[in-house]
């Protein structure tokens, strides 16, 4: 079972990784690179959306 603090790091991860996505895709000027950190932040959402649906948030207790 993956504990808060991890979490919290891979909420963070997916948070700013989105954030650039967004960032990318309103740039006017496409370039080559632009296009391949657009595909990696891609990757690494999807590898994010995989790791959040494995967990089980019912059982995961916090501290508010």
């Amino acid at each position: 079972m993956l504990n808060t603090k991890l979490i919290t790091k891979l909420q963070k991860e997916y948070t700013f990784f989105k954030d650039m996505l967004n960032s990318l895709e309103r740039k006017k000027k496409k370039t080559p690179g632009n296009g391949f950190a657009i595909m990696k932040c891609k990757e690494k959402i999807a590898e994010l959306d995989k790791i959040f649906e494995k967990i089980d948030y019912a059982t995961q207790i916090t501290f508010d």
